[in-house]
Formats: C-alpha cells, structure tokens, sequence
C-alpha cells in the first residue's frame, strides 16, 4: 500500500456531482509521519517536534492542462487558452497568456473538496518535449489532462498505459515521427493500476446536477489501452510520466501515481457546460488518486496492444 495515504473516502461504482460543487467526502487528518531520531533530545521537546514534523509534509499533486494548437495566427501565439477545455477548465476565462494564478473550475474544485491535498496546476503549450519542463520527483501523483474526441461531449477516457510512437505536427508546425524510447517496448504501462481501473472506473458514470436543479449531464468513463491511433503530443506526455514513474519505483522515490486523462469538448449547448465537465473531471481525479493511494504502482513493458 502506498505510503503517502491521507485517508480520502472511497468511492462505489455510481457517482453524483453538483455545479459548482463536487465530492463532499470528508477527509480524516491522516498525514504521513516522520519521527524524531535525534539521540539526546529531550522528551517533551522531541514530543513536539513530532506532533509538527507529522504535518509537515502534504500530499502534493500535479494537475496539467494544454494550451491551443490550431489557428493560433502570425506568428503563432502558442500560450492562448480558449479553445483546449483541459486548460480553460484550470485558467478559467480564455486569454492570450496563462496568468498567475489558477483559479479554473476544475482548479477550483479540487482545491476546496481536497484540502488535505496540496495541489499544483500547470499549464503546458502544445509543443513536443513540452513535457521535459515538469520535476516529476517533487510530486506523489501526477494527472494530465487533453482534449480527447471533441464532439463526443459526455465520454471522458483515462488512459492505461502509453505507446512508444510519435506523430504528427505540433502548434509551431515541428513534425516528428518515429519511437519515444529505442530501449522499450512498444507499450508501457503500471500494470497494477490497469486491473484497478478497468474493474473501478470502466464504463463508471458520473452525475451533474446544475444549479437550477431543473436537468442533469452524465458523463461515463472509458478506459483505453496505449494504441497506435494516440500518437501525438498527450502521449509523449504520458510516457514520460510513466518513465519518471518506473524511476521513482527503482529508487523508492516520491512519485508514486501518474494518469492521462482525455476529457470532450465543452457542451456549449447546456448553460453550465464548462462547470458541468469540470465538476464530473474532478470526481474522476478523486477516485484515481484514491487508486493510487490504495496500491503501489508497477510498470511493465510489452510488445503487444
């Protein structure tokens, strides 16, 4: 079992959401420990400082989204965010630059329905090795997050596992095309997550009821196995967090979870469609980091889908 649990309630197979919010399990004050080892302390000194040194050390969790990649003019403004919903959802409003802060829906919620969790946003132009730019050893779970299939508004897929290819052009015209790795397999993947995610998550729907009460969105999860077909930009994201993974297991390091997450474009056609996604997103992040909290992870390669 993980070592950095911090107690979020499990989830059952059915789900509910509400915009704004989501997910009102409670979490207990279970933190990671450290003791006091130092000889010749005092008693009621060394009490303390493990009362402090108990509280010391959060959960810390990274949550990316991407910027836009088409239409971006001359030269191409690689840093807008208003069309991608995996990086509106944590800006919010779209603009020309990410600003400072995070205060996205998505952002949002994760914050105030996790606070026992010390969250962390990113947000990463759509360019290849964007993704070298993230220090995987200073996270316990990493999650990213794309623009899947756009017109299918109510299917958010998780991926399971990566696949060593990439194709095609990024936001500033660079192609590539060839292996991710010439040292692995063709597909990587943590294969005790795998089991847990098809068996918890696959075909799981979530429920978001809208402010006014008056009509409810469904979205359900799909889990995808590394393909051929999913060769661009996300999943060289995803194979290098399950890299950094597969290192962080060999040296009992800090990184103990990574996910890629494709979520639909936002139905503009429902008054809450921006929050309702980043309401149901939010459930869906829940219940991996209460996966990875439950197990530990263990990376496979294989030379076959």
């Amino acid at each position: 079992m993980a070592t950095f649990r911090t107690g979020i309630a499990s989830q059952g197979k059915t789900q509910e959401g509400h915009v704004p919010t989501a997910g009102k399990e409670k979490m207990s004050s279970q933190t990671p420990s450290c003791d006091d080892k130092r000889s010749g302390s005092d008693p009621a000194t060394a009490k303390e400082d493990k009362k402090v040194g108990q509280y010391s050390r959060k959960t810390r969790i990274l949550v990316t989204g991407f910027h836009d990649w088409t239409k971006l003019g001359l030269p191409p403004n690689i840093h807008r965010i208003k069309d991608n919903p995996s990086g509106r959802m944590l800006v919010g409003k779209a603009c020309d630059k990410p600003p400072l802060s995070r205060n996205g829906p998505l952002a949002s919620l994760l914050r105030k329905n996790l606070p026992k969790l010390e969250f962390h946003f990113q947000t990463l132009p759509v360019l290849w090795n964007m993704s070298a730019t993230i220090d995987y050893s200073s996270y316990d779970i990493a999650i990213h997050i794309g623009l899947g299939i756009p017109d299918i508004h109510y299917e958010i897929m998780v991926e399971d596992g990566a696949y060593n290819m990439m194709v095609g052009y990024d936001a500033i015209g660079i192609p590539a095309r060839g292996k991710l790795s010439n040292d692995t397999k063709l597909i990587l993947r943590d294969s005790n997550r795998s089991g847990m995610l098809n068996s918890k998550l696959n075909g799981k729907t979530y429920k978001v009821t809208q402010s006014d009460s008056k009509s409810d969105c469904i979205f359900t999860v799909k889990i995808a196995r590394a393909r051929k077909e999913n060769s661009f930009i996300c999943n060289q994201t995803h194979w290098r967090a399950l890299q950094a993974l597969k290192d962080s297991v060999r040296e009992e390091g800090r990184l103990k979870g990574v996910h890629f997450i494709h979520v639909p474009q936002f139905d503009f056609k429902m008054k809450e469609g921006e929050s309702n996604l980043a309401t149901a997103v939010s459930l869906v992040i829940e219940d991996l980091i209460n996966i990875d909290m439950a197990s530990e992870p263990k990376l496979v390669e294989e030379e076959s889908v």
